[in-house]
């Protein structure tokens, strides 16, 4: 049951990956939230779980955050005449926060926390495979949005673009894989085979912010991990591919064109980039007017959306992950997006200070970075998908901070004992002396 409901949870909020095609009342990531609560309930009073973990930064961050989507809901009440219970069904997707909790009781150590890594990454290697399946085969594997021939396809710069299910999941599975990799020390690995195909999907899905993000992180591990010739030759092969296509004209490289396409869409403020620009905008004019209140636009109803294209607008949360948050928020989107990441680099500093070397703690940090990246364009903290893997990082760092602080606490208590028993057993030397000398 160790990993059960962490597995469940997260194929809950991406979907399940559309492998079921789901036609309940809601949506399929609506099967996630009594999953959690279920999962509360064993890990606290069932399985009696050590809950002095709990008692953590993160904890009190979700706490405090969950009261701030509520009083979204009275926002908007008050603004839009929302009914309260329209809000709050609206805002029910944010219940997948208490998932932090249940990774934390459930990989409270660090040989639980790699094995669910391997699950993972063993899951998007599937996910990969499964997409050749039904988009190379052309047997229908995914349903709902995908089922239909041709759906999930698109053209981008010349390329076929495929859309893939559970994308953030292919992403740790990525980073999991190539960080593995590099622990290993060996040429050829499973491990790099599993992680060269997972790339080809993340090519295929052809999302440039996705692209840049892990394209940085691998260069940092590599970089981290003094890998110079492996770091050399990946720069040879991306020089080769690039001078080929000048040369030949051949079919643009995924790598080349989500590096140079962003470059030119953000100097030329062209293709998405026009309209990510428009959000900006928007985003910045809704939180100049609800600075102090936010707007309540993450809690805003469909029916709502429906009656005003203004009130959609507002509601988006497509892109443009930072300028989403402190649309919906306001003030306290600004001061949560600073909490959210300076408690995260505090237990990356406690980390460091009780000398860990812990390979978990390293791991959340670089899957850490990619987000922060990812989310110049991709919503992260308000979306299920995303929610859960900013979840697990976090009790990733929590429990190495927690364990290397445990262990600290145990060292200077045997030190301490140490000492005691060597005073001891000086004193017991001097007291044998003067026993000596007085039977002279």
């Amino acid at each position: 049951m160790t990993y059960v409901f962490p597995l469940l949870i997260i194929l809950a909020a991406n979907d399940f990956f559309y492998l079921i095609d789901y036609s309940g009342p809601g949506d399929s990531q609506d099967l996630g939230i009594p999953i959690i609560l279920i999962g509360l309930i064993y890990h606290v009073f069932i399985k009696r779980s050590d809950i002095r973990p709990l008692n953590n930064f993160f904890t009190w961050y979700i706490f405090f955050y969950l009261l701030l989507v509520l009083s979204q809901v009275s926002v908007a009440a008050f603004n839009y005449s929302q009914s309260i219970m329209d809000g709050i069904f609206a805002g029910r997707k944010q219940i997948y926060y208490l998932a932090f909790p249940i990774f934390l009781l459930a990989l409270n150590e660090p040989n639980k926390a790699r094995n669910f890594m391997k699950a993972l990454s063993m899951l998007a290697f599937i996910l990969i495979l499964l997409s050749f399946v039904h988009y190379g085969l052309c047997i229908t594997v995914f349903q709902g949005r995908f089922a239909t021939e041709g759906s999930g396809l698109s053209e981008r710069g010349g390329m076929v673009r495929v859309m893939l299910p559970g994308m953030n999941i292919v992403i740790i599975g990525l980073l999991w894989q190539f960080w593995s990799y590099l622990r290993e020390n060996r040429l050829l690995s499973v491990n790099l085979a599993m992680f060269l195909v997972t790339t080809g999907g993340l090519m295929a899905r052809l999302t440039r912010g996705r692209i840049i993000a892990v394209s940085a992180v691998l260069l940092l591990m590599m970089v981290s991990r003094k890998r110079y010739g492996m770091l050399a030759a990946v720069a040879a092969i991306v020089l080769m591919v690039v001078v080929a296509n000048l040369m030949f004209g051949s079919a643009e490289n995924p790598i080349v064109y989500a590096f140079t396409s962003a470059i030119s869409d953000v100097t030329e403020t062209e293709g998405t980039w026009s309209g990510r620009v428009q959000q900006v905008i928007a985003a910045w004019d809704a939180f100049v007017s609800s600075f102090a209140t936010g707007t309540g636009g993450m809690v805003i109803g469909s029916d709502l959306k429906a009656e005003s294209s203004l009130l959609e607008a507002i509601a988006f949360e497509a892109d443009l992950g930072y300028w989403v948050f402190i649309k919906f928020f306001g003030y306290w989107g600004i001061l949560f997006l600073g909490g959210m990441i300076g408690g995260f680099y505090w237990y990356v500093l406690r980390c460091g200070k009780l000398g860990s070397a812990d390979d978990m703690a390293q791991f959340a940090i670089y899957h850490f970075i990619c987000i922060l990246i990812s989310m110049i364009t991709i919503t992260y903290l308000t979306k299920a998908g995303g929610i859960v893997m900013v979840c697990l990082t976090w009790a990733l760092i929590v429990q190495s901070a927690q364990m290397a602080m445990a262990e600290r606490s145990s060292k200077k208590t045997v030190s301490a004992e140490s000492m005691d028993m060597a005073s001891g057993s000086k004193t017991l030397g001097i007291a044998d002396i003067e026993d000596r000398d007085r039977l002279y």
